[in-house]
């Protein structure tokens, strides 16, 4: 059997008006409310600059296990 590392999901200041957003595994999703939908961001890795803005939009990493 094989254990997988702890999830880590973490968002740093990365300066010039933007964050960054840092997983260790699984599909990142966004949604603008809280309780979705959540959709898939295709093509992106981790990790993941996103630009601050006035629009509210939400993050969570669905496993793909």
């Amino acid at each position: 059997a094989s254990t997988l590392a702890p999830e880590t999901f973490t968002l740093t200041n990365a300066g010039a008006s933007q964050w960054e957003l840092n997983w260790n595994y699984g599909i990142l999703q966004t949604a603008t409310n809280v309780t979705g939908p959540y959709n898939d961001i295709t093509n992106i890795s981790s990790p993941y600059l996103i630009p601050r803005t006035n629009t509210q939009q939400f993050y969570r990493v669905k496993a793909n296990l």
